[in-house]
């Protein structure tokens, strides 16, 4: 159950919020990245509104309600917008790439590009982190040490095309309720710093291009690792079936030693180290 001190902490660029949206004249906001609230969520914003939401927003959804987006000409040039999120918010929503279109998962694919920074504590009401921070080519900053994850069971491209991230360390996520870890750091090519090194995946069941284009990451193992040329990649992938394209463009990538790793229940493996040039 999700407490009073569980919150989720968005900061974007204000400048690139307004200056990608130009094109939808009436829509130069801020969409938060959710599709399910739950049962309520309580949303502080920069300018110390707050607001209420419940229910599921449809990612077709064309509406600007007040609730859940915010005008970015309410901020000045050059500042960030501060975002706490409080409650029950159980899926995120994004897209995989731009649409002609104002639905809802369409602009938050633009407003994640302005995405700075992200913290979550608790917040084990989250089932779905598909899509979650899809296109936040600008994200520096994640923090998920204290993100309770132990009831997600979907995180296919949560960090697609996150290219100027280069540390993340994931170590203390609860994955072992994951199924679809496919496209997980999908264009994350400025990733050089990478630990997993505890994730328990026993559900997992898909894990295509889930390191593709990773360019710059020379091993799947922490820098503080002192035998980082020599970790073994632990991933339990006995259920997985889809490891297509796998690790395709980890062009700097040095060495990878999958120890004791079941691919029995593996169909496609096509293009796995595809351009894994180094």
């Amino acid at each position: 159950m999700t407490s009073s001190t569980d919150y989720i902490e968005l900061k974007y660029d204000r400048d690139i919020a307004h200056l990608i949206t130009a094109a939808y004249t009436s829509k130069q906001r801020i969409y938060l990245p959710f599709t399910d609230y739950g049962t309520g969520t309580t949303i502080e914003w920069a300018d110390g509104n707050v607001t209420y939401k419940e229910g599921v927003i449809a990612s077709t959804n064309t509406t600007n309600d007040s609730d859940t987006t915010i005008l970015t000409s309410k901020y000045t040039t050059g500042s960030t917008i501060t975002i706490k999120v409080y409650g029950d918010v159980k899926k995120f929503l994004g897209a995989t790439g731009p649409h002609n279109s104002y639905w809802r998962s369409n602009m938050i694919w633009h407003s994640n590009t302005a995405l700075k920074s992200v913290k979550i504590v608790g917040m084990s009401s989250i089932i779905h982190c598909q899509r979650a921070f899809a296109n936040a080519i600008n994200l520096e900053s994640v923090d998920l040490t204290e993100f309770d994850s132990s009831n997600v069971i979907n995180m296919d491209y949560m960090f697609y095309k996150c290219s100027s991230i280069e540390t993340l360390d994931l170590s203390n996520q609860d994955v072992s309720n994951v199924t679809n870890f496919g496209n997980f750091f999908d264009g994350c090519s400025a990733l050089t710093d990478l630990n997993i090194t505890t994730w328990q995946t026993t559900e997992a069941t898909a894990m295509n291009h889930m390191f593709r284009n990773c360019s710059d990451l020379p091993y799947i193992a922490p820098s503080s690792d002192n035998n980082r040329a020599t970790a073994e990649f632990t991933l339990n992938t006995s259920k997985v079936a889809d490891m297509n394209h796998m690790f395709s463009g980890c062009s700097s990538l040095v060495k990878l030693h999958p120890t004791n790793w079941d691919t029995s229940a593996v169909k496609e493996m096509d293009y796995m180290f595809n351009a894994c040039s180094s």
